[in-house]
């Protein structure tokens, strides 16, 4: 109990520093900008770090960790095109707004997406 405090601590001190390292360096300097909006608050750009680190550049917001997955900015816009389409398409047009949220169920970051109006779910990422 007490070591999953301290190893708790340690990972929000890390990600604490992670975020202030983005701002501080704000665009270019091994951070991979490439103008993908967060798509949970959707009022700031995501950025990628040299650690393969999907960030948005508001604290806490979003944070993927895709080192060994391959994965960059261009993926995910790629990928967050294809699920607005697909809601669009399975919906036949309900006029919902899709609904974002990372999922850490199983150790793994993924990106999720539900409508509140047709029901649809869909993983982004």
């Amino acid at each position: 109990r007490e070591e999953e405090i301290v190893l708790r601590e340690y990972e929000e001190g890390f990600v604490a520093a992670e975020y202030e390292y983005v701002e501080a360096l704000g665009e270019g300097c091994g951070i991979e900008y490439d103008g993908v909006l967060c798509p949970i608050c959707e009022s700031t750009d995501l950025v990628q770090t040299s650690q393969d680190v999907i960030l948005c550049k508001k604290k806490g917001c979003l944070r993927l960790d895709l080192i060994n997955d391959g994965i960059n900015l261009s993926h995910l816009r790629e990928n967050l095109a294809n699920v607005f389409a697909k809601h669009a398409e399975e919906s036949e047009g309900c006029g919902g707004k899709l609904k974002f949220q990372v999922d850490n169920t199983f150790g793994v970051s993924v990106l999720m997406c539900s409508c509140g109006v047709c029901g649809g779910e869909f993983v982004a990422l």
